[in-house]
């Protein structure tokens, strides 16, 4: 890296773009002011579950969703020496812990906790709770690693705090790693005594800003210059400058002129790849990158690039520039996790392992860890990467309210003919009287030029209004629908036992008067045969109310051969007198003539045979048929 380039300028955010000599963007960071961000923070939380099933615990620290904490990540500490291999007994809901946050939440998961502290320095990072002294494995120098490995022995630590030497530390003499030392633990001891005063959850450390981070990570004496749009956060990345490299300072300049920072070094076209899906390749191929839930897939094609003389020629050279760009682009997404690439198809082996080769070289500069695996017989490479920071989306881009995510929305077409099946469908279960529906406006034009027959069948075959009315605010490929029921008639409410229609007037109900003619005859419920029980009249009810409240009816009378006897109504309220009782209902007759009328005129009369068609002879012995 030779050049830094730092925008602050606005408020909601800012953006650091990392240069090689060429202006070719190497490394890429945004951080956005409307989320703040968890990475590396300390908190003071609190146990709310601890699952067995999953090996973790779920802590409260103060964020929106609880942390994640596996029983792995948990300090010996916090467990009892007698129930150190029982997890589940040894902790407890809530238990408190001290929680660092190892990656971000996300939309479906919260965030990832350890209790495993470790707080970056310039050239060391302290790791409390463990002893152990370590050098970075990107020293690949047998001497330089010899050398620091010594200074690090004789290092004053003080007991259960371990530490590890860092990259940038190479060369660097034994007076700046100590005194760099020293800083972090007197940083540590501070986070130590505010968290013992601290409630459970809340914050007790948070990150440096992302300025200072970066410079804090990245930059060495490689670094030609820094730019820089912000007076404050000029300031105070000249101070930091200061501090870790005194003769530097004037590598530190403060951007002046009327044109953007980061449009003065065409970067702006440079970061707008980052975003894309397609990024083109020098030679006219193309890479695609498509993040998934499980895995990133990444496929190369050839596109225009055919110059070469033989399709094995195009294949490998294109391979091998992706290659290059698939490193690149792996650092300025921080696209981690399974990451499966699709080479075109190479039939020498020489060439695929050339491909791997390069792969591997152009990952070196990356921060991150990472694995390969070998390029497949299908031309399949898998490999994995850390994941660092954020998603580059976050904070810059939102999930669409049209296609949720999937980047594909229905025609008017379908959403018109779905409306439909759901109008339908309610139409079949009745009561319906009116429908209102509501649909974008392609869907709605279209619903009522092309499918205006069909809503008029359905208004026609089930009685009832259908309106559609366009809404802009509604997102394509979605309706609203709304209906009305149909107003209910006033019907007559039948008691239990109660046939429609069996009586013709009030008072034949009570009283087995006959029918006026044999056509009006019905059948009654005193006409029945072998002497049914006629009907049983009210209980008489209320007889002990008072001011002025009538008693109830008297007890229907019954019998089963001749009427019911008619009972008194019940005994009336204070000057009120009881009600009357009903009539009980004529008991049947074992032989009724309402009976034989009802039956008789039911069946078939059967009358004299017809004249003039003589019988059928019998068959007998002898006879035959002729």
């Amino acid at each position: 890296m030779e050049k830094i380039i730092i925008n602050a300028a606005d408020q909601e955010e800012c953006r650091i773009a990392m240069l090689d000599g060429d202006n070719h963007l190497q490394e890429f960071y945004s951080e956005s002011s409307t989320r703040q961000m968890s990475l590396s923070n300390i908190y003071k939380g609190v146990i709310q579950n601890v699952e067995p099933s999953l090996q973790a615990v779920f802590v409260n620290f103060g964020s929106e969703r609880n942390g994640f904490l596996q029983f792995c990540d948990i300090h010996p500490e916090y467990y009892t020496d007698d129930e150190f291999n029982d997890p589940k007994r040894s902790l407890r809901k809530g238990q408190q812990l001290l929680v660092q946050v190892l990656k971000e939440p996300t939309l479906i998961k919260g965030a990832a906790l350890t209790t495993y502290i470790s707080l970056a320095g310039r050239f060391v990072v302290l790791t409390p709770g463990r002893d152990s002294v370590g050098v970075s494995r990107k020293i690949v120098s047998d001497k330089e690693r010899a050398r620091l490995r010594g200074i690090a022995d004789f290092l004053p630590v003080p007991g259960g705090l371990g530490y590890i030497v860092r990259t940038v530390a190479e060369e660097r003499t034994a007076r700046e790693l100590a005194d760099d030392l020293s800083q972090v633990h007197g940083l540590w001891e501070d986070i130590r005594h505010r968290a013992q005063a601290a409630a459970s959850p809340s914050l007790i450390y948070r990150e440096q800003d992302l300025a200072t981070k970066i410079l804090r990570d990245y930059y060495t004496s490689d670094v030609r210059e820094i730019l820089v749009d912000d007076q404050a956060t000029y300031l105070r990345v000249l101070e930091y400058i200061k501090t870790i490299a005194p003769g530097q300072a004037r590598i530190v300049k403060f951007h002046k002129e009327k044109r953007p920072i980061f449009a003065r070094h065409m970067l702006e076209e440079q970061i707008a790849t980052i975003y894309q899906t397609n990024v083109k390749l020098k030679s006219g191929g193309s890479i695609v990158i498509t993040p998934t839930e499980a895995l990133v897939a990444i496929d190369v094609n050839s596109g225009k690039g055919t110059r070469e003389g033989s399709l094995e020629e195009t294949a490998f050279n294109t391979n091998m520039e992706a290659a290059e760009e698939i490193a690149r682009q792996l650092r300025l997404r921080d696209l981690a996790g399974l990451v499966v690439i699709d080479f075109i198809d190479m039939r020498e082996d020489h060439h695929r392992k050339e491909v791997e080769r390069r792969m591997r070289e152009a990952t070196k500069v990356d921060k991150a860890k990472r694995d390969f695996g070998y390029i497949s017989k299908f031309g399949l490479l898998e490999m994995t990467r850390q994941k660092l920071r954020p998603s580059i989306d976050t904070g810059s881009y939102a999930l669409c309210p049209h296609c949720q995510g999937r980047g594909q929305i229905k025609t008017p077409e379908t959403t018109s003919v779905a409306f439909l099946r759901q109008v339908t469908h309610l139409l079949s279960k009745g009561g319906v009287g009116e429908i209102r529906g509501r649909l974008f406006p392609d869907a709605a034009q279209y619903l009522l030029n092309y499918k205006r027959q069909e809503l008029a069948n359905l208004e026609e075959r089930h009685n009832v209004k259908i309106l559609v009315s366009e809404d802009p605010t509604l997102p394509p490929g979605q309706s609203l629908l709304d209906f009305s029921k149909k107003s209910l008639e006033v019907v007559d409410t039948l008691k239990p036992g109660q046939v429609a229609g069996l009586y013709d007037d009030e008072d034949s109900r009570f009283e087995g008067s006959e029918p006026d003619s044999e056509s009006q005859a019905r059948p009654r419920q005193s006409d029945r045969p072998n002497g049914y029980q006629g009907h049983n009249g009210y209980q008489g009810h209320g007889g002990d109310r008072q001011n002025n409240n009538y008693g109830g009816n008297g007890q229907r009378g019954g019998g089963t051969s001749g009427g019911g006897q008619n009972n008194p109504g019940g005994q009336g309220g204070q000057n009120v007198q009881g009600g009357q009782g009903f009539p009980g209902g004529n008991g049947g007759q074992q032989k009724s003539e309402a009976r034989k009328r009802f039956f008789q005129s039911a069946r078939p009369v059967k009358g004299p045979k017809p004249a003039g068609k003589p019988e059928p002879p019998k068959k007998g012995p002898g006879t035959s048929a002729s």
